[in-house]
């Protein structure tokens, strides 16, 4: 990092810049009482959620792989708690809770540095783990915020969509910068951040004029570090690569802004790289003569980063299109919950219209039903149980035309996360969201009993990771969080029992719940 900038306030400002051009290139390849449930103690062997392994030759053939599922969280309060329903409702694995317990350092470089620590420790945990064992099982890392995230959708659309950005990506990466030099530097995405439309902490990259508009315009081209997926291996070099900086150069308290100074090396050392090649030529060239637009360094030339020696490529990419991870800020106004079975084109007037319907997804579609975890001796008599993902609320973006796995809450207290109260109610689980979180504790424990993976997905059978410790709890703690320093188990009870009036209650205007 040292000599990346001449003055040390903007360092990061000229690989944000051209990271953002680069991106803006890229992206012009593509567009824009207690309910009647059976008790989790009482498991039937005999079911399990969605596909399972059915014995034939594919089967065998694809390789083992497990999905953790990492969340920074010192203690439980009620929107914790709201993060581990949702994921105990829709199969995703047991969380992992970095740091929990921990007290808040006074000071902020201390308890940063213990946040990006906590993922490095279980990182390298699990991959010393399988070394040990003399085996190679691909591990990708699922990781969120612990106090404003809520997930919609299953896990296998999470995975799904994962190996399908990536596919995605590599195309257009390949595409726009020759498969030869994509080779020869592996340019290949496998972690994925959700976007950001303003770069965090704020730092107008492109001076004060940025966007020439209100925020709400801005595109998506920032990254957030509030929602990860990525392999574990690159995960690991990745946040060991954070650390180094954070040590190297603390100037701010928030991770984001290490993790897009590394995003900005990467995509700036790709553009270098074609130099005379495409569209990076003209930007290569142009660069040369900017300077500085505003503050004490107008009229100042920049200089810039050195990139001899030192490793670039970390394999990141975002999730431009939020087709798994909707951030809140600056997005609410194209954001909305809508029942894709509601919506129609007009019949007046049809030619006079560019109608968007809202159609549910092939891979949601596919994936198991709202309600199937449910059994058909539930009191609840008013539920339609055959009801399908076109039948219940989902969150959907307008503008990309997608329903996201997760919402991301990001933004200012009683603005964006105003909305973790005023959505809630409005969640298509949430109503019998007890009922649904007993009847899917019953399905995930007797999947992790009977090692059910899903189906194939990227040429892997997928499994919810969990510790070795899973052994010595009931139901394989498939009821409550690990903790990764102490190594121990909370129950569901313990963490979140005090907040269950607040989650569970049900407002008693059905217009938000008419199935």
């Amino acid at each position: 990092m040292e000599g990346y900038l001449t003055f040390r306030r903007p360092r990061r400002i000229i690989t944000i810049v051209l990271a953002g051009f680069t991106v803006l290139i890229l992206l012009l390849a593509f567009t824009f009482t207690r309910p009647n449930a059976k008790a989790v103690d009482n498991i039937d062997l005999s079911e399990s959620r969605g596909s399972s392994n059915n014995g034939t030759g594919d089967d065998i053939a694809a390789k083992k792989a497990r999905l953790h599922f990492l969340v920074p969280a010192t203690s439980s309060n009620a929107n914790l708690c709201k993060l581990m329903l949702s994921a105990q409702i829709l199969g995703y694995p047991t969380p992992v809770l970095i740091n929990f317990g921990d007290p808040e350092n006074p000071d902020a470089y201390v308890q940063h540095l213990a946040k990006v620590q906590g993922f490095l420790d279980y990182l390298g945990s699990i991959l010393e783990r399988d070394k040990a064992a003399g085996v190679e099982e691909e591990h990708l890392v699922f990781i969120v915020d612990g106090y404003d995230v809520w997930l919609q959708l299953h896990r296998d659309v999470l995975v799904e969509r994962y190996f399908a950005s990536n596919a995605a990506a590599d195309e257009r990466t390949a595409r726009e910068f020759g498969q030869e030099l994509f080779e020869e530097h592996d340019m290949r995405q496998t972690i994925i951040f959700g976007p950001d439309k303003i770069c965090w902490p704020i730092d107008y990259a492109l001076g004060p004029h940025q966007d020439k508009g209100p925020l709400e315009l801005n595109t998506p081209r920032w990254l957030n570090s509030g929602t990860i997926l990525g392999s574990a291996r690159n995960l690991r070099d990745l946040f060991q690569a954070t650390l180094d900086d954070i040590h190297r150069n603390h100037v701010t308290d928030s991770d984001q802004f290490y993790v897009a100074e590394i995003f900005g090396r990467q995509e700036y050392a790709r553009i270098e790289r074609t130099r005379g090649l495409g569209p990076g030529k003209d930007l290569m060239v142009a660069r040369k003569n900017w300077t500085y637009e505003s503050g004490d360094f107008k009229g100042l030339g920049r200089s810039e980063p050195t990139m001899f020696g030192n490793r670039t490529e970390y394999h990141i990419g975002i999730d431009y299109t939020s087709s798994m991870f909707q951030t809140m800020a600056y997005w609410k106004q194209y954001l909305t919950l809508v029942r894709p079975s509601n919506s129609w084109p007009p019949a007046a007037h049809p030619d006079a219209y560019n109608p968007q319907v809202v159609r549910v997804p092939d891979d949601v579609a596919q994936s198991s039903p709202p309600f199937s975890v449910l059994s058909d001796s539930t009191s609840e008599t008013d539920l339609d149980l055959a009801a399908k993902w076109d039948d219940v609320d989902l969150l959907y973006n307008v503008a990309t035309e997608q329903i996201p796995v997760l919402i991301h809450f990001a933004g200012l207290p009683g603005k964006e996360k105003a909305f973790r109260e005023i959505w809630w109610h409005r969640m298509w689980f949430q109503e019998r969201a007890e009922m649904l979180r007993l009847a899917a504790l019953n399905v995930t424990a007797r999947d992790a009993i009977n090692k059910t993976p899903s189906k194939k997905i990227g040429g892997y059978r997928w499994y919810n990771a969990e510790p070795p410790e899973a052994d010595d709890i009931r139901l394989r703690g498939v009821d409550g969080a690990w903790a990764d320093a102490s190594g121990g188990w909370y129950s569901w009870r313990g963490l979140c029992s005090a907040f269950e009036p607040t989650i569970y209650n049900r407002t008693g205007n059905h217009y938000w719940h008419p199935v």
